[in-house]
């Protein structure tokens, strides 16, 4: 007769290809969180994905199992922080208290901090919190070279990571709050030093906003186009003293032509009022102002708007 579970398979001590194996399960009201030792950063963000966890598990979600350790009678979480506490948040709330599966963790503070980088709960690990990771390994006596090697990143991936790690809490602020990119951080960092959080925090606040995927306004990330504008800043270059002339003859001419009225009228109507102007003013001031953009367009840099030489063109040839 053929089985029809693994339960019977696994009992099938002439069936090799299928074993059982114990497992464990815990009451999530006694696990305990050891402070400081998961790697992730409180934000906004890691809240939501906890809470999302909550709505899962209510649904009835079996989360995969969680890693704990055992010191003293004491079951310590050693992975699964996120699913654990979208658990406790659902019991906090009057829901089921169901029990968690759990594996016991074998394996020194190393080994715990190794585990927790290659698993990361599903959600990857920012290169911020990877940093803070490194950082813990190499206070235990480990090597940058042994480190890149068990995490399989390169030497400059780990000097980056390290270099957010160790920068001042507002800097790690800005990037826990993806406000702004890893590389505009690692820019501000070299080029200022102990004030790249002030100078960060700056941009930021010149940052414009946008609608982000929670309907929320937040301002937009600053990313290495800002820090590389703010390094290099555009320097126009200076237009001809005939030209500038033309301009001011131009206007002085419009404006000149018209009567007293004319320039009340103006004055007092509304934005989106329609006023008569001679053709013939408005074709100089046209060309004036494309041989401006041809003047300057060679200073134009990156991200900036680019002249339209047709446009250019046209004006010209409608002076």
């Amino acid at each position: 007769m053929s089985a029809i579970s693994l339960k019977q398979m696994a009992e099938d001590k002439e069936n090799p290809a299928v074993s059982k194996l114990t497992g464990f399960y815990v009451d999530p009201r006694i696990l305990e969180f050891e402070e400081g030792f998961n790697l992730r950063i409180e934000t906004k963000a890691l809240q939501a994905s906890i809470d999302a966890l909550e709505i899962a598990y209510i649904n009835g979600a079996v989360f995969p199992p969680i890693d704990v350790k055992v010191v003293d009678g004491r079951v310590i979480l050693r992975d699964g922080h996120r699913r654990t506490r979208a658990v406790l948040q659902a019991i906090a709330k009057g829901h089921d208290a169901r029990r968690m599966e759990a594996r016991e963790f074998k394996g020194n503070d190393a080994d715990s901090v190794r585990h927790m980088m290659g698993t990361a709960d599903s959600r990857q690990l920012s290169t911020l919190e990877k940093g803070i990771g490194y950082k813990r390994l190499l206070r235990m006596g480990w090597t940058k070279q042994e480190v890149c090697a068990d995490r399989n990143v390169s030497i400059t991936h780990l000097e980056q990571a390290l270099t957010l790690a160790n920068a001042n809490s507002d800097v790690q602020i800005l990037l826990a709050d993806e406000l702004v990119s890893v590389s505009a951080a690692l820019d501000a960092l070299r080029e200022h030093g102990e004030d790249a959080g002030k100078v960060l925090q700056t941009m930021v606040e010149d940052a414009p906003t946008e609608v982000a995927e929670d309907g929320q306004e937040r301002r937009k990330k600053v990313t290495r186009r800002e820090t590389n504008a703010a390094r290099k800043p555009v320097v126009s270059r200076a237009l001809p003293r005939k030209l500038t002339d033309r301009y001011v003859s131009s206007v002085g001419t419009l404006f000149g032509s018209m009567t007293d009225d004319f320039r009340a009228r103006i004055v007092t109507a509304t934005d989106d009022a329609m006023i008569p102007v001679s053709a013939r003013h408005l074709k100089e001031l046209l060309a004036a102002h494309a041989e401006t953009v041809e003047i300057r367009g060679s200073d134009t840099n990156e991200g900036d708007p680019v002249p339209d030489p047709r446009q250019g063109n046209l004006l010209t040839a409608s002076a």
